[in-house]
């Protein structure tokens, strides 16, 4: 990445804020925009945020930045036009995020991740977002929803709770991803080897994940075989694989039965909502409906 400093200037810079208030009342060249720091840089150089979506499904492209008051840049002209705007998005944008997700995790699988500059990503979006889904996941440190598809700072909502079961807050962080910002893809994603999952099924007690755990008990109980109680603990991997799906599976369920705002996207075909299981020992994620 290639910074260049103010051609105006024969002096060494000022400091940050000075440089900023300095070019304020100054135009950037054409092809060049203003850094936070008051420096010259080429639009060229600076990397835009791939993950947004238009009605077509393609990316986000800044064409024009305009100075702010504060020296900082702001992209005025997107290609194509009205990219990243809700209301551009139309029942094609959620297939385009499905194929994203499914892309960023082959990639990941492959150990071919993209290489991102995340202070750049960072900087691109401290404006807006324009993320393409929204994905529940398990609190569980291996399984994390950026990394494992592969996305940019920006890309994607996460919310994170211990066996991806949902409650009304999440509920309503779903809404608002969905019906008040640009996510079309609603994805419950369980995984191998989940404590929360293994902890229902054993009956654990503890403090507050007790109440937690109930939520997941449900999927235990609707998992009929073995019907052997001695093999029906975390020790059976074949039953704790099932229970985790039916997990999944039910979560979904509660996410259209219990959200009319939900409800109604996903049935005018404005999002879709899918599940899945992250295969912790590859990374690989196997898709449920």
């Amino acid at each position: 990445m290639t910074y260049h400093t103010n051609p105006t200037s024969q002096n060494p810079q000022p400091p940050a804020a000075q440089r900023a208030q300095s070019n304020a009342n100054n135009q950037a060249p054409p092809g060049y925009h203003y850094m936070p720091d008051g420096t010259l840089m080429s639009n060229s150089d600076h990397p835009t945020n791939s993950a947004a979506l238009t009605n077509a499904g393609g990316p986000c492209i800044c064409r024009e930045y305009q100075t702010q008051p504060d020296g900082s840049s702001k992209c005025i002209k997107w290609s194509p036009a009205g990219c990243g705007d809700k209301s551009m998005m139309t029942s094609t944008g959620k297939h385009k995020a499905l194929a994203l997700l499914i892309e960023g995790n082959k990639r990941f699988t492959q150990n071919v991740s993209i290489n991102r500059n995340l202070l750049n990503e960072a900087y691109n979006t401290r404006d807006t977002q324009t993320p393409i889904a929204v994905i529940l996941t398990c609190i569980d440190s291996r399984s994390s929803a950026d990394i494992i598809f592969d996305q940019p700072i920006g890309g994607v909502f996460s919310a994170r709770i211990a066996g991806n079961i949902v409650n009304d807050d999440i509920l309503g962080s779903m809404e608002f991803a969905c019906a008040a910002s640009t996510a079309r893809v609603i994805m419950v994603l369980g995984h191998t080897s989940c404590g929360a999952i293994n902890g229902a099924i054993d009956n654990v007690e503890l403090g507050n994940l007790t109440g937690l755990l109930d939520k997941i008990k449900p999927a235990v109980n609707s998992v009929l075989i073995p019907r052997n109680p001695a093999d029906r603990t975390s020790a059976n991997p074949v039953f704790v694989s099932e229970v985790t799906k039916k997990n999944v599976s039910l979560t979904i369920d509660n996410i259209i039965n219990n959200s009319e705002v939900l409800r109604n996207l996903y049935e005018d075909g404005t999002i879709m909502i899918v599940g899945g299981v992250h295969n912790l020992s590859d990374g690989t994620i196997s898709y449920i409906g």
